[in-house]
């Protein structure tokens, strides 16, 4: 297995173990409140690393960055949007499909993937798939996730509250396809960001935080949702800044992991959080999984290994 391979799985696994801990902490405050401390959190840190690091500012690395971080966040609040308008199955399906765009693009460009390996990623795409069509017979684990790495949960803790809106059914299908090419485009922007940055790739992460952010906090303040960052408990800051954490280290592997493998393998490999979260809820919370989620997972896993021999 080669070390992009590993970084792209490690991203997932970060996500995924973010997402888990989010999920918990939101029955405690509220999602917004989440979102933005372990924002802030995260960037902080990652401004400390960047200068400890010694890289050289990078502003087409940054602004590559803060594009992708753009389209990420405005995805995220797109998809939930098309979720409360039509079909789950038929919009989780779609966006789910969001994740093949930026394989045929390293492929046009001349990536060449094994035909093992190209098999691999076909089978991780239906079993991702057939994840976010997944629901849970159990407790609490969300029906449908969106199947995309960063910026989660912040993004997602907005998205969901603004998704109580209703409009015309027949826009579920062309947001969930717009959705799907956020989804998509945010690996493309992030290995063209790298590919530019040269020895400054930590500043495509700080352009992705920054537009992510940004778009963020732009949307929750038109929405109406500036009351609901508030931290009740002290005590309750610590979990949030380890949430901030884990999605820098994500974040982080994923730049590292565009800017050693072939984006056709490394964006399939790091779409996996919902993967990692469903399996720490049925471990940890003994949360039960559906037929069709289970399916999900077991494909997942074999098209991971596909991918990696």
């Amino acid at each position: 297995m080669t070390l992009a391979a590993v970084l792209a799985l490690l991203t997932s696994g970060l996500f995924g173990t973010s997402d888990f801990l989010a999920g918990a902490l939101s029955r405690r405050l509220p999602g917004p409140a989440v979102a933005l401390w372990s924002q802030l959190a995260g960037g902080a840190v990652l401004l400390v690393v960047v200068v400890l690091s010694g890289q050289g500012f990078s502003g087409s690395g940054a602004a590559w960055g803060a594009v992708a971080g753009i389209v990420a966040a405005a995805g995220i609040l797109v998809f939930y949007r098309a979720m409360s308008l039509g079909s789950t199955s038929i919009v989780a399906s779609i966006a789910a499909g969001g994740v093949a765009l930026p394989v045929i693009w390293g492929i046009v460009g001349g990536e060449t993937p094994s035909l093992v390996g190209i098999f691999g990623i076909f089978v991780v795409v239906v079993g991702l798939a057939l994840l976010s069509l997944a629901g849970s017979p159990g407790k609490e684990i969300p029906a449908v996730r969106p199947p995309c790495p960063p910026p989660r949960p912040r993004v997602r803790a907005v998205a969901r509250i603004a998704a109580d809106g209703r409009g015309p059914s027949q826009l579920a299908v062309p947001l969930a396809l717009l959705a799907a090419a956020c989804f998509g485009g945010f690996f493309i922007l992030v290995d063209r960001g790298t590919a530019v940055a040269g020895d400054g790739v930590l500043w495509v992460s700080v352009g992705v935080q920054v537009g992510a952010v940004l778009t963020t906090a732009g949307f929750a303040a038109s929405s109406g949702l500036r009351a609901a960052v508030g931290v009740a408990s002290p005590g309750l800051l610590l979990p949030v800044v380890l949430i901030g954490l884990l999605e820098l280290g994500a974040d982080i592997a994923l730049i590292y992991a565009t800017a050693l493998g072939q984006l056709s393998v490394v964006s399939v490999l790091a779409s996996l959080s919902a993967l990692v979260t469903a399996i720490l809820s049925r471990f940890l919370l003994a949360e039960r999984l559906s037929r069709l989620g289970v399916a999900g997972v077991a494909l997942s896993l074999v098209g991971v290994v596909l991918i990696s021999v």
